[in-house]
């Protein structure tokens, strides 16, 4: 249903709050530039619209929500056309849940506050290449291959294509990377056999499950 929401009688709820949706759904893990997953309210569609919705809201290839806070990883910035896509730079970041607010209504009626996006909490752009994430209590797990592309901003291209693709698909090496929640530091990192599934990671009972492309589910942690 993407932003729309519905109250229990069926009918359709205008004054939508936050929640965690994306335009083509959860499971699909192309890495197509005019799609992401949006902590927010709505997202508009069209030539242009597709970058606004992240101008306004948490947004990222992949996202986890606690009660105060938006983990992501995604481009350090979103905006359409040429400009856009040549900003192909990403980072891992952290964001306050609840925007920033930027003004108020001035026609005398009862209206909410009109919200910006905040600036991140903290942003590390030597993060690996995010297929998998989970949060735990004062630490997030991310899983993924080194990010070995290298780009000017002018350009459409990479300077290392090649290096850049072996380290996408995960021919330069996998990692489980344990990161800081208060500062985005890395903790602790281990090497992988192979590339995670995309968002096939969990955490329940002390125990972290990260589900492979080999089809093996392996569990660490617990007794």
């Amino acid at each position: 249903m993407k932003h729309v929401q519905f109250d229990r009688n069926g009918r359709q709820v205008e004054d939508v709050s936050p929640h965690l949706f994306s335009v083509d759904g959860f499971l699909g893990e192309e890495w197509f530039v005019r799609s992401y997953w949006i902590y927010g309210t709505t997202v508009a569609a069209g030539w242009g619209g597709w970058a606004n919705a992240a101008a306004s809201a948490p947004a990222g290839r992949i996202l986890a929500i606690c009660e105060d806070a938006v983990f992501g990883y995604g481009r350090t910035s979103i905006s359409s056309g040429p400009t856009g896509h040549r900003a192909d730079a990403y980072h891992l970041w952290r964001r306050d849940r609840l925007p920033a607010p930027v003004g108020e209504a001035t026609d005398g009626k009862q209206r909410r506050k009109e919200r910006g996006l905040a600036e991140p909490v903290w942003s590390n752009q030597d993060s690996l290449i995010v297929r998998a994430m989970t949060l735990t209590p004062g630490k997030l797990l991310i899983a993924g291959p080194p990010d070995l592309g290298r780009k000017t901003a002018d350009l459409l291209a990479f300077e290392n294509p090649d290096e850049a693709l072996a380290g996408f698909l995960g021919e330069r090496g996998v990692y489980l990377r344990v990161v800081s929640t208060e500062d985005g530091s890395t903790l602790a990192e281990y090497p992988l056999p192979t590339m995670p599934v995309f968002d096939g990671m969990a955490a329940a009972e002390g125990r972290v499950f990260l589900a492979s492309r080999d089809g093996v589910v392996a569990c660490w942690g617990g007794k």
